[in-house]
């Protein structure tokens, strides 16, 4: 485990609504996905990720409720209508780490802040909640997905698939990303992952059908830790 590290990555949802019930005559219409353009560098306190200036991570907020068709919709934020106007972004690095586990409110807050000559040119438009998921801090996961680190052995992510053996069957299987060789840090890793381990399981159990006899004496066996 120690030749392995988790990146950082979260998903932030901006709920905006308008500032009036119905749109003025020569409005703007329907809210546009917006792509952030920073001209200046941060200054000050925006420059920490803590303090706010995670903003600064964000390059694009997109549509993603029920009336702008894309996908998105269907993850939104438990107990979020899907009537409700939403933009969603993605953080990387500290920009992640400074909003994962933290209250709606102070996101918010930060969110007005930072982005407030953004949202001078949407005036009929205002966020009135946000939501960020929270992968990083959550002490199960610890991070979005994981990397080999420089050190890491070639064949490190085979160390920790091994499964835990008794009597030479599987016993324990490992599945995950990060036991993936190559597609290590995504979802196709993920996926493939289960499908060895599932394979290694069948193959175990067409063993134990062929000779079950010869499998009874298992119970009797010391299990044993494949050495990661």
């Amino acid at each position: 485990m120690r030749h392995f590290a988790c990146g950082a990555v979260e998903k932030i949802f901006v709920s905006v609504e308008r500032r009036r019930p119905e749109a003025e005559e020569g409005g703007e219409g329907e809210l546009p996905s917006l792509h952030l353009l920073w001209t200046e560098p941060a200054r000050g306190s925006t420059a920490d990720p803590l303090a706010g200036g995670w903003t600064r991570g964000l390059y694009s907020l997109h549509r993603a409720d029920a009336s702008s068709g894309e996908g998105a919709a269907a993850s939104l934020p438990s107990g979020w209508s899907r009537s409700r106007c939403v933009l969603v972004g993605w953080l990387t690095g500290e920009s992640a780490r400074a909003v994962s586990g933290r209250p709606s409110r102070e996101l918010l807050r930060e969110l007005e802040a930072g982005l407030a000559p953004f949202w001078r040119l949407l005036p009929s438009w205002r966020p009135v909640a946000v939501h960020a998921t929270s992968w990083t801090a959550n002490p199960l996961f610890g991070g979005s997905y994981s990397y080999p680190r420089p050190a890491a052995p070639a064949d490190a992510a085979d160390r920790l698939a091994a499964p835990l053996v008794c009597g030479g069957l599987p016993t324990v299987c490992f599945a995950g990303e990060a036991t993936h060789t190559r597609c290590f840090g995504t979802v196709a890793g993920a996926m493939l992952s289960g499908e060895r381990e599932a394979e290694r399981l069948l193959t175990a159990w067409d063993m134990h059908v062929e000779d079950p006899e010869g499998s009874r004496h298992l119970e009797h066996l010391e299990c044993r830790r494949s050495i990661f």
